[in-house]
């Protein structure tokens, strides 16, 4: 009895913590959004909504594929997305202005390698570059004030 207890117990904690990391970004254990999968997020943005529009399907579905030609299809998007959140001015909210400017800067750095690597073939290259906006973006929008 003891032996299969323990055995239960394990089996609930391996579950928990598998499905751990993607309750962190809004996910089920199925990969869908909790909002029943949309992708929508409210960031307190449009301009950082969009770009996530964008962004998800890309992040969670061309790249765990290796699709880079669906990465590179919509890369002209995602940079014009992504210059909307550089030209914005500094959302209300934000704590410390010279950290989120200085982010900003950062992702629009990433945003300009992306477009020229995905204007190049290397897929490998445009793996890391697109990987960097997303990290970017992420940054940025931890630094948006909380609702």
């Amino acid at each position: 009895m003891k032996k299969i207890f323990a055995l239960m117990f394990s089996l609930f904690c391996m579950f928990v913590v598998a499905n751990s990391g993607s309750a962190l970004h809004g996910q089920t254990a199925s990969g869908q959004h909790a909002d029943g999968g949309n992708s929508e997020h409210n960031f307190g943005a449009r301009e950082f909504d969009r770009f996530h529009d964008i962004l998800h399907p890309l992040q969670h579905e061309a790249l765990p594929n290796r699709d880079f030609r669906t990465i590179r299809a919509r890369s002209a998007e995602l940079v014009t997305a992504g210059r909307a959140i550089i030209r914005m001015p500094v959302p209300r909210g934000i704590t410390d202005r010279v950290a989120f400017e200085r982010e900003r800067r950062n992702f629009n750095r990433a945003l300009m390698n992306y477009r020229r690597d995905a204007q190049r073939r290397d897929d490998e290259r445009l793996r890391v570059s697109y990987e960097a906006v997303h990290d970017r973006f992420e940054e940025l929008a931890h630094m948006l004030p909380r609702r």
